[in-house]
């Protein structure tokens, strides 16, 4: 009897071939992951229970996550339009939101543990055809980086640094906005909301491979709060509401607050990085205010070295080996300082830098060139967490009252100062008239408040009342006592748009006779002078939240101690309205009150809140997965709540 090859015989051997394909894939994966198994290997005792509390019973929403997210993006748009989103699964009902009929959409069960999880965005990205791990992001800042230690060091560069190194307890969803657990697992409040208690997970480590533990939360705080730690900022605020940060247990500990707060969560979770104090209590308070970078976290990149870094060095980021979490794309980030705005523009053309923010003439300038259209992609962006500039009007100097401390003079100011040129001309419109410190896409600005237009003969009567006049016709107002009316105006040097902004506030100013003096000063001076208060009047810009806290930068309190006031600015009315929106916890009634502080602050100038810009820049195209949330483009923001993003293999290159 012969033997044939039947219909059995071909499936098992296709059965037999694909497994030896699938072996040897799988042999070739190990191979390729051994080192992650390595480390992975050393988290693997606290990584088994906490694996247990996220996956139990998930096994099917992670098989189903493509599914899921096709629904996402369905609850995406419908939450746009207005739609209240809860529950389970669509119901198919309909909704009337304003002038328009929609969908009314439930959030599923299986949608919500997904988003439990900070890194499922980063997992999803993986699966994206063409994702490569690897790979150099190098961006710039407009200033030299005094110091990277966390508490000390108040700019915005040295913060985007921080938040690649350093974890917090908890972060948001960047769309939908939702609280996600970080380093904490789970919390809970007491019924009074005066007590809130933290599980961490056990997984996490520090670079330099200690594990995180209750006590690294207890010794951030304790660091905080000593007089010796040059943390008035944090502090500041903190020693308001915190009475106590005691450790339970290894993996538990409880805040306890002193009164209410709205955004007490915050406090405790999403804005106090945690830091090591296996690493930091090595090192008196004293000694760690003289050491410009003293930087080593849980996140996901790391310094080479974390206590040798130098004030205006390089700032190089390295992967973390011993990162707890969803690996990150690249190998290593890299910040280059360069305060010329021609410079930088050079560099980006010359492919040194990877991303570009661009003055208004820059970008209608660069986005025309071919050899820009072939390498970068442009962003054009407006959002709700976009700050505003501003000039403050020092109202105290060498403990003596300046011109500035009289309102009608700061009126005066803002009367002379041409902002819709400034909007027009100088940003090209691609920026608002702005009146207030608060976004006028959110809910704490005050809609009934429009913005002073230009009106000199107004100004002069204000200056006059005040008691300035051009008494001897030499073309500059004077005081009662003879003294020109002539300040400095302090601005950041090496930006062209800075200076011919501030040159045309000049040509303002001179209308009425006020002889403004241009200033330019690096960085780390300015931040010396507001420190010290030395100065007449300063052009900066701050950056916003989704709510703004505003209390530190208007609170009498904080004129002192290196405080965010430092124009020293003081009016009872506001520092009442300030901490009463602080301590209100209902949503509506705290709205009221933050649109009254923005009324008083509309009244008083002590900012001339000049615009809020859209945000401009090009991004090489080497980058994929860029995408505009809710909180901004996201390979600007803070880990993890930024949608991550990547370079494919063939266009990974070295610099």
């Amino acid at each position: 009897m012969e033997n044939r090859f039947g219909f059995k015989d071909l499936i098992l051997t296709v059965l037999m071939v694909v497994t030896i394909v699938m072996v040897g894939a799988s042999m070739f994966q190990f191979d390729r992951q051994f080192k992650d198994v390595i480390t992975l290997k050393e988290q693997m005792s606290g990584l088994t229970s906490d694996l247990n509390d996220i996956n139990k019973g998930n096994g099917e929403v992670l098989s189903r996550i493509d599914d899921l997210e096709t629904q996402n993006n369905k609850l995406r748009k419908l939450i746009a339009a207005g739609v209240k989103v809860t529950g389970s699964v669509a119901s198919g009902a309909v909704k009337t939101v304003g002038n328009n009929v929609v969908e009314e959409v439930e959030v599923s069960d299986e949608i919500k543990a997904l988003r439990k999880d900070p890194f499922y965005r980063l997992k999803q990205m993986k699966k994206m055809p063409g994702y490569a791990q690897g790979g150099h992001y190098i961006g710039v800042f407009a200033a030299n980086v005094p110091k990277l230690t966390p508490f000390i060091s108040g700019d915005l560069y040295s913060m985007i640094v921080q938040s690649r190194i350093f974890e917090t307890l908890a972060t948001y969803d960047p769309e939908t906005l939702e609280v996600q657990g970080l380093l904490a697992k789970s919390w809970d409040f007491d019924e009074e909301k005066l007590e809130l208690t933290f599980k961490l997970r056990k997984t996490p480590r520090f670079s330099n491979g200690s594990p995180l533990t209750s006590a690294d939360v207890v010794y951030t705080f304790d660091l905080i709060m000593d007089e010796n730690f040059n943390a008035d900022r944090y502090r500041s605020n903190m020693k308001v509401y915190i009475e106590s940060v005691v450790a339970l247990d290894k993996h538990t500990v409880r805040f306890k607050f002193k009164k209410k707060y709205f955004d007490i969560f915050g406090l405790a979770a999403t804005n106090f990085p945690i830091i090591s104090k296996d690493f930091y209590s090595q090192y008196p308070p004293k000694k760690i205010n003289q050491i410009p970078g003293l930087v080593m976290g849980t996140g996901p990149y790391r310094l080479d070295n974390p206590s040798k870094w130098k004030k205006d060095e390089l700032i190089t980021l390295y992967r973390n080996e011993r990162y707890w979490g969803e690996a990150p794309s690249f190998d290593t980030i890299v910040y280059k300082s360069i305060n010329s705005d021609t410079t930088r523009k050079q560099a980006f053309i010359n492919g040194e830098i990877d991303v570009l923010g661009v003055t208004a003439r820059q970008f209608d300038e660069l986005r025309s060139k071919p050899e820009i259209q072939k390498r970068a992609k442009e962003q054009i962006l407006r959002h709700k967490r976009q700050g505003y500039s501003y000039v403050a009007w020092n109202q105290m100097r060498d403990k003596k009252p300046t011109p500035f401390a009289d309102k009608r003079v700061r009126q005066a100011m803002t009367y002379l100062i041409d902002r819709e040129r400034i909007c027009r001309e100088s940003y090209r419109g691609y920026a608002m008239v702005t009146t207030g410190p608060f976004n006028e896409l959110g809910t704490q600005a005050n809609p009934n408040i429009k913005p002073r237009k230009v009106d000199v003969a107004k100004a002069i009567a204000l200056l006059k009342a005040a008691g300035y006049e051009d008494r001897d016709n030499d073309g500059v107002v004077e005081d009662e006592n003879g003294k020109p009316f002539e300040f400095e105006f302090v601005y950041g040097s090496g930006s062209e748009f800075v200076k011919r902004v501030t040159l045309g506030m000049k040509d303002d100013l001179a209308k009425a006779k006020v002889l403004l003096k241009p200033t330019p000063l690096d960085w780390p001076i300015m931040l010396n002078k507001m420190n010290t208060r030395e100065f007449d009047a300063i052009t900066l810009r701050w950056s916003a939240s989704l709510e703004s806290d505003i209390y530190q930068m208007f609170h009498s309190s904080q004129i002192k101690d290196n405080g965010d006031n430092f124009m020293s600015y003081s009016n009872p009315e506001l520092d009442n309205a300030l901490e009463a929106a602080r301590e209100e916890v209902d949503f509506d009634k705290r709205m009221a009150l933050w649109q009254k502080c923005h009324s008083i602050l509309y009244e008083d100038q002590p900012y001339t809140f000049t615009v809020r810009s859209k945000s401009l820049s090009f991004l090489d195209k080497r980058f994929k997965n860029i995408k505009k949330t809710n909180v901004g483009l996201n390979f600007v923001q803070d880990w993890p709540m930024s949608i991550p993003f990547y370079i494919s293999t063939p266009d990974q290159k070295s610099k």
